[in-house]
């Protein structure tokens, strides 16, 4: 049995909590990639070092909750699924649910005996995952988050999300992460918002109805090769590259409805259609029509300086061809 105590280390200021685990107490259940390695684990041989598993709360609800231990027996993964409990098998409380974020290997006197130092967050960083582009106008804070969790997220609730909050007149996300974007809505109807260890977004007004203990490793038998170490880590691979190309402006305001867009170039567009962006907007267009004729009229429009010739006056606007007024 994994029996330990969690000890609660509150820091300076209350807004961080650390669980650290210490021989003696309740039971304490681990899984990592859906297998038990604490309490009931099936081999007894791999498991986690009692006193080096430590789960960070923080208050602050753009610094994820962290998860640290070492492991002995088994190699964990960057990005293995890892859930922290405390209590009886029947009903666990939750302190800890995320992924391995990294992994540094090492081992006690000899290379037989690995260990593996793992470092998890929370389940935040799954729900960054995607980037939002997107405008939302007159719709309710309610709304807006349970849009975004659906549309930009998987395997994420919004159960805890209060019904009938305020409404925003207008929120624009341009390439932000889900997480950001929802503090951003806090932050402008004075809201909280926070990720529980069931992947549940709890976003409400008003109230909702330390230092790790490292395991103590025996001197290696090889002096010169103590200090060898191999880390893996999740949080600086790159799967994605975002991306805007460039493109002309647009030559005056477009109007609700208007159904063609002029711009100051064309050579940038497909002729059979295709996709711009217009800050948080994405435009579908069908076609394209180069122009060349006619002229430029409206505010703004300016002619050039009169040409000399023997009539009275002669004006000309671009690209329109020369116009003249023929003399008296």
């Amino acid at each position: 049995m994994f029996a330990s105590v969690f000890r609660p280390i509150t820091a300076p200021g209350g807004s961080l909590l650390r669980w650290a685990s210490q021989p003696g107490g309740g039971q304490v259940y681990v899984q990592v990639a859906g297998v038990e390695r604490a309490t009931g684990r099936l081999v007894e041989n791999a498991g986690i070092l009692h006193e080096s598993l430590v789960v960070t709360e923080t208050s602050n609800p753009s610094t994820p909750n962290r998860c640290e231990f070492t492991a002995f027996g088994f190699s964990p993964s960057v990005g293995d699924r890892v859930v922290v409990a405390l209590g009886s098998s029947s009903s666990p409380d939750r302190l800890f649910a995320g992924i391995v974020l990294s992994v540094t290997q090492s081992y006690v006197g000899t290379p037989d005996f690995a260990r593996y130092a793992v470092s998890c967050v929370d389940d935040s960083f799954l729900l960054n995952q995607q980037k939002v582009i997107k405008r939302y106008v007159a719709q309710s804070a309610t709304d807006i988050v349970t849009d975004l969790v659906d549309t930009f997220s998987t395997g994420f609730t919004t159960t805890h999300v209060q019904a009938s909050l305020e409404t925003i007149d207008e929120i624009t996300f341009t390439n932000l992460g889900v997480v950001e974007c929802l503090q951003r809505v806090a932050k402008r109807i004075g809201a909280t918002c926070r990720i529980d260890q069931f992947a549940d977004v709890h976003f409400y007004t008003g109230s909702e109805s330390g230092i790790s203990v490292p395991s103590e490793l025996v001197e290696g038998v090889t002096p010169a090769l103590e200090a060898f170490s191999v880390s893996r880590d999740l949080s600086q691979v790159m799967t994605r590259v975002y991306v805007e190309g460039g493109g002309p402006s647009v030559l005056s305001e477009i109007s609700v409805g208007e159904t063609i867009i002029p711009v100051q170039d064309s050579s940038w567009f497909n002729a059979s259609g295709g996709t711009v962006v217009s800050g948080p907007q994405r435009i579908t267009y069908t076609g394209l029509s180069a122009g060349g004729g006619g002229g430029l009229v409206g505010p703004g429009a300016a002619p050039r300086a009169p040409l000399r010739g023997p009539w009275r006056q002669a004006l000309v606007w671009s690209p329109v061809p020369t116009s003249t007024r023929s003399p008296t």
